[in-house]
């Protein structure tokens, strides 16, 4: 891009594309981040892993579950060596189709949550959220997830190569003996749209806490100033 920019009389087109990479990776890093700690964090919190990456600060920032992300991004620096750039590959590719796999089990799930949320008879308007273009767009990303899964590694069928193939597909039989797995082991199953349980653990909304915290705070200073004026006039 840089090139035929640059071929077409922007003479500074490098520093625009530069400037798009850093912005694309800042993005990246953020998201992958975000979600890696909120993933560990929740984790633990329901007793699979140490106890101290549950931990929080006074925001209810999960700050160790995040440190603790940071200390896997080293990772990366595996692609400036080339004899383990190899290895690097695989794990971006693995880190690829599991993000695929990932959406579109959120696309699925959210279309079972407004199902069960609908089947209960529970008021929409309740939500804080709601998805725009809803299911339409569930179904979009849910084909493109799925088209997305099983292209990903369509360069090693010509010529077919063994070692390829596995490292870009490893994770779709991977995902579904983790799943049942997991089923046959706790006794669970598909939970029925009837059986959802909406109100175990539900946070409440925030802006309403915000707002009963400042009509909290905006009382409790009236009080003081009433009573100063009060002493004044006495």
């Amino acid at each position: 891009m840089t090139i035929a920019l640059t071929n077409a009389g922007w003479e500074n087109s490098k520093y625009f594309i530069t400037t798009m990479i850093l912005i694309t990776c800042i993005s990246a890093i953020n998201s992958s981040i975000y979600l890696g700690s909120r993933t560990i964090f929740h984790w633990s919190k329901d007793g699979y892993g140490p106890k101290i990456l549950s931990k929080v600060d006074k925001r209810g920032v999960p700050m160790i579950a995040i440190h603790f992300m940071h200390v896997f991004c080293f990772i990366s620096i595996m692609s400036y060596k080339s004899g383990s750039a190899d290895a690097y590959n695989y794990i971006v590719n693995i880190a690829g189709i599991a993000a695929f796999i990932v959406w579109t089990s959120v696309s699925i799930i959210h279309l079972r949550f407004r199902k069960g949320w609908l089947v209960q008879k529970l008021d929409l308007a309740e939500l804080p959220f709601k998805s725009p273009m809803f299911p339409y767009f569930n179904y979009l990303s849910i084909f493109i997830g799925v088209l997305l899964t099983l292209v990903q590694g369509w360069t090693v069928f010509k010529p077919f190569q063994v070692g390829q193939f596995i490292d870009s597909y490893i994770l779709l039989p991977f995902f579904f003996i983790v799943w049942f797995a997991y089923d046959w082991y706790y006794k669970t199953w598909i939970v029925r749209p009837q059986d959802m349980d909406f109100l175990t653990g539900r946070r409440p909304d925030l802006d309403a806490v915000i707002g009963a915290e400042k009509e909290g705070e905006y009382r409790v200073e009236t009080t003081v100033v009433d009573e100063q004026d009060k002493e004044k006039s006495n």
